[in-house]
């Protein structure tokens, strides 16, 4: 969190280790099986068709190593970018919340350009990209009611998969990533956290308006699934 509150991208000599343990794990299964071809035959012979999810295992694990450690260069770069527009433009920035730029729900997106960091200040919540000097969103306080859980039903059972913010004309769903530079998406311990953030922090900057927010004890904002007809409008 303290990262998230100074704008700092992490290291990324954790996930290059770990990138790296799993390729050559994955390098050293396929050199087994190239080395030992009939064990890997009577594999075969024993378990059918099903041996081909344990042949293509190491495989797997030797793409995956470089694919996880390109991503996260990748959106390294871009916050790192994000965070140079953020404090080239001069504000005062007391919190920043990376997000992912698709939603869990079609329909519930941000028009283009879609912010990938959101960052939080006395007049609200401003989205921004790497590629624009100025915000590409913003949600004033003035415009929020309240902050969040939102959920979506998968298979019969209903899953958080977001941060619910109601606003005077409807509401959007912001998707958390992890931290900084990284392009993974937070999961289910964290979007709670930062919910109590997000609610402290206006509580902190934006007093009148949190005094005005009104919530049933334990009610979230987001208790109606996402793209059901019933879902709240501010």
């Amino acid at each position: 969190m303290q990262r998230l509150r100074d704008g700092e991208v992490p290291s990324t000599w954790r996930i290059v280790l770990v990138t790296v343990l799993v390729s050559a794990l994955g390098a050293f299964l396929l050199w087994q099986q190239f080395a030992h071809p009939e064990a890997t035959r009577r594999l075969f012979e024993v378990q059918g068709r099903g041996a081909f999810v344990t042949v293509l295992v190491p495989v797997v694990l030797l793409l995956t190593g470089p694919g996880v450690a390109l991503a996260a260069w990748s959106s390294g770069r871009r916050d790192s970018r994000t965070l140079a527009r953020i404090r080239a433009a001069g504000g005062r920035p007391v919190f920043h919340l990376p997000v992912e730029t698709a939603a869990p729900v079609a329909g519930e997106e941000f028009a283009d350009p879609k912010p990938e960091v959101w960052t939080v200040d006395d007049a609200g919540l401003h989205g921004w990209t790497p590629d624009h000097a100025r915000p590409v969103h913003a949600l004033p306080w003035e415009r929020i009611r309240a902050f969040g859980l939102a959920n979506t039903v998968v298979k019969g059972v209903r899953q958080d998969c977001g941060i619910w913010v109601s606003t005077a004309n409807g509401h959007v769903v912001l998707v958390p990533r992890t931290t900084l530079g990284r392009p993974f998406t937070a999961g289910g311990l964290k979007r709670p956290v930062l919910v109590r953030v997000l609610r402290s922090l206006r509580a902190e900057l934006d007093p009148a308006g949190a005094a005005r927010t009104t919530e049933r004890p334990g009610a979230r904002p987001g208790d109606t699934p996402l793209g059901s007809p019933a879902a709240p409008t501010g």
